[in-house]
């Protein structure tokens, strides 16, 4: 979803596809998602699609690393796995 508002806002880098081009993309891959989720839920249920979402965390982390050469900082890193309302 992120992707779709950054790209439909023209906050992606200037020097790739154009603006349309991008949007059309956006939101060819979002639809593409959401009908995935549906028919998986569909088909395995619930319960068991619920349980595979943190394995859709997951594989986006890990497509960053190996597709946009993307780096998480330790600092970061820690800032995200200390769990919500903890102060250091």
């Amino acid at each position: 979803m992120t992707v779709t508002l950054h790209v439909a806002a023209g906050m992606a880098p200037a020097n790739g596809p154009s603006r349309a081009a991008r949007l059309l993309l956006a939101l060819v891959v979002t639809y593409l998602g959401r009908l995935t989720q549906f028919i998986a839920i569909r088909e395995l249920g619930g319960g068991q699609t619920a349980l595979l979402m943190p394995l859709e965390i997951l594989l986006s982390v890990l497509w960053s690393f190996l597709l946009l050469g993307a780096w998480l900082s330790t600092s970061l890193a820690m800032q995200r796995a200390r769990p919500v309302g903890v102060t250091p």
